[in-house]
């Protein structure tokens, strides 16, 4: 652990120890320390890691602990986003932090006088679609060759896990790890989008079925679909305790990521392999076949429209750019 995590979950606990508190002098650091502590009761371990290292990072651009509501002004907001890009953070992470602290003030300056509106309209909130994340078909195609070889080793499990995301609908490792056998019903899994709680059902193709009872026959979770959580592991040396789920989930989630990296210098990709490229390249294939948005959409099971074309956002500019050669050609041609 870093010294100034260390630190900083000191002053967290100092403060979570104020057993009452006026809420007209309540400041924001306060505020969003018991937003944290109120996080981790409901078991929202993402969040609370991002509110976590959103505030830890905040008190270290500001250089103190304490930071009052009234100090939330454009040109705090200016500098925070200045020192977050001096810390070569990317643009998605700072948009990140500043939600969430967006979303704090304006759950903590609720009922009180002073409150700003437009507070954070000058920096950065959107996101961002400039890192290629998507593989080409024939890679893809490469891959699901992979899968159907006999091979126990931790990349071929990888890659097995890779071309499910893909076949499934580009479905994120978080919700492919913590299938449940229950959510396979005929071929169909039904299950609920941890990220947004949308329900989502697939129509499971042969080729994944395929993988599926294959990889089913080692699992050792009466419960787990797969086997990815649940399973017996080597615990580190310097440690006796279980993991949480959510640590095992992450602890997944980097052997997986670290293994398809591998698999990506095999194949000499050029590029690296994740576990967002899956689903990235099935709405980008689906989109270069001409398939509706909205369709596309409704696969990857996004709450909305918009959040699909921040996906397709580079190659919807390339479209364009293609038509617009085509118009000019025919009205040149017409002359």
């Amino acid at each position: 652990m870093r010294l100034s995590d260390y630190l900083h979950n000191l002053y967290l606990k100092k403060i979570c120890k104020l057993k009452t508190r006026n809420k007209m002098n309540e400041t924001l650091t306060v505020f969003m320390i018991s937003e944290i502590e109120r996080l981790r009761e409901e078991g929202r371990e993402p969040a609370r890691r991002i509110y976590h290292n959103m505030l830890r990072t905040l008190r270290e651009s500001a250089g103190k602990e304490e930071i009052g509501f009234e100090e939330v002004t454009p040109v705090f907001l200016g500098k925070y986003e200045h020192w977050l890009l001096g810390k070569r953070l990317s643009w998605n992470t700072v948009s990140t932090y500043m939600r969430a602290l967006r979303a704090g003030y304006n759950r903590g300056m609720k009922g009180r006088p002073g409150y700003v509106t437009g507070l954070f309209d000058k920096v950065y909130t959107g996101t961002r679609s400039d890192v290629k994340r998507a593989v080409d078909a024939r890679t893809v195609g490469r891959m699901i060759r992979m899968s159907g070889c006999p091979d126990e080793s931790a990349s071929a499990k990888a890659v097995d896990w890779f071309v499910l995301m893909f076949m499934l609908r580009g479905i994120p490792f978080v919700d492919l790890a913590h299938l449940r056998r229950s959510n396979l019903d005929k071929g169909v899994l039904t299950y609920c989008r941890h990220k947004t709680g949308q329900e989502v059902s697939i129509s499971v193709p042969r080729e994944a079925m395929e993988i599926i009872n294959r990889r089913m026959v080692e699992n050792c979770h009466p419960s787990y679909l797969l086997p990815i959580l649940g399973q017996p592991r080597t615990r580190k040396r310097h440690t006796k305790k279980a993991l949480t789920p959510y640590q095992e989930y992450q602890y997944a989630l980097r052997n997986l990521n670290r293994r398809l990296e591998r698999v990506s210098v095999d194949l000499r990709l050029g590029g690296r392999l994740s576990s967002y490229t899956a689903r990235h390249t099935w709405a980008t294939i689906a989109f270069h076949q001409e398939t509706p948005v909205g369709v596309i959409s409704r696969g990857l099971g996004h709450s909305s429209v918009k959040v699909t074309e921040t996906y397709l956002k580079p190659f919807g500019d390339r479209e364009v750019d293609r038509t617009n050669r085509k118009i000019l050609n025919y009205v040149l041609n017409a002359v």
